[in-house]
């Protein structure tokens, strides 16, 4: 692995035995044993133990990415003296852990490679990566108020790290929502799916629901739009996302409607005849409950479609032809002609 070499000679040539001689290196003295760690993680540690005071830039600097700028590590490493922090960050960069583009105030440094910032970052004690995390985000978010609507993936990020859950699956659905107005679906499917791997963690139930069904109808939408209609998954996850309703005891909502037409819709055409047959009879007996006519016109015309489906033909038609009368009045009252 080419890392593991350049790391070895770094190592080799950081430990002083060696003397630099214009294209050549010589031994400074007898070549003497040296405890070189044998495996890459080792190597990086030890050579972020070897920066002295700079280890703590380097790792405040993993928590922020394998790319930050000087803004950013100057407003949240505000406890350093700002030349303190440019002659750590300058020594990073000469010591070849940090690439830079510019001069501060307006550097942006990038880690060489990205498992020098996870080792950095593994360094961290887990309570100080808390901390540093939690700190990161709520700069970001106070001195940085493009970052919450322009980088939600970004602060949802760093709220997980810094055990914010609530916060981690509100930033979660942003992002979610957020790469799905780009018609970037599958990013969206992963931002949603890592947001709901966090609704267990939420302390308050109800809350938890909530914040769950709003994750599993956005990632049912996603789904539709990179998968289609028909796919296995659009119909678990809105099948989840009727559990919800029912459970939040918010049934008959137009939220509740717009689900059960959607799961509908996906069991219809995946060929799930019975499937389909039982969301249609759901659908228009919550619809008769309720005082609109129009959610009734859609009941007759789900269950007319999907009795046809199974080849029951005579309940079909009677359906449909309560959906073509029931439209046909609609139509006359909102012309004026029936009250």
């Amino acid at each position: 692995m080419p890392l593991f070499i350049e790391e070895l000679v770094t190592a080799v040539l950081e430990s002083g035995l060696l003397q630099e001689f214009d294209d050549e290196y010589l031994l400074r003295g007898p070549l003497l044993p040296l405890a070189v760690p044998d495996t890459l993680q080792g190597l990086l540690t030890a050579r972020l133990d070897r920066l002295g005071p700079a280890k703590e830039v380097a790792q405040t600097g993993a928590a922020l990415g394998r790319e930050f700028s000087y803004e950013v590590m100057r407003a949240v490493a505000d406890w350093l003296p700002e030349p303190y922090l440019k002659q750590a960050l300058a020594g990073l960069v000469q010591s070849e852990l940090l690439h830079h583009r510019g001069e501060p105030p307006d550097a942006v440094y990038v880690f060489k490679h990205a498992l020098l910032q996870d080792a950095a970052h593994e360094t961290l004690l887990r309570s100080k990566r808390r901390e540093l995390h939690a700190r990161i985000a709520a700069v970001l978010e106070e001195s940085f108020p493009e970052v919450p609507d322009q980088q939600p993936g970004l602060l949802a990020h760093h709220y997980t790290e810094a055990g914010s859950i609530e916060q981690a699956v509100i930033y979660r659905g942003k992002a979610g929502r957020q790469s799905a107005a780009r018609s970037a679906m599958l990013e969206a499917e992963a931002q949603l799916r890592r947001g709901l791997l966090l609704i267990p963690d939420l302390p308050d139930p109800r809350e938890r629901k909530q914040q769950e069904l709003d994750l599993q109808v956005t990632l049912a939408a996603a789904l539709r739009e990179s998968k289609g209609h028909a796919h296995p998954a659009v119909a678990e996850v809105l099948g989840r996302a009727r559990d919800l309703i029912v459970e939040s005891e918010a049934p008959g909502s137009m939220l509740h409607f717009s689900v059960l037409y959607g799961l509908w819709v996906a069991q219809y055409l995946g060929g799930e005849p019975i499937a389909a047959l039982e969301q249609a009879r759901e659908f228009l007996s919550l619809a008769q409950s309720q005082t609109q006519s129009g959610l009734v016109l859609v009941g007759h015309r789900l269950l007319g479609s999907a009795l046809l489906f199974t080849g029951d033909y005579p309940p079909a038609l009677s359906h449909l032809s309560a959906g073509h009368e029931l439209g046909c009045k609609l139509h006359w009252i909102e012309a004026g002609c029936l009250k």
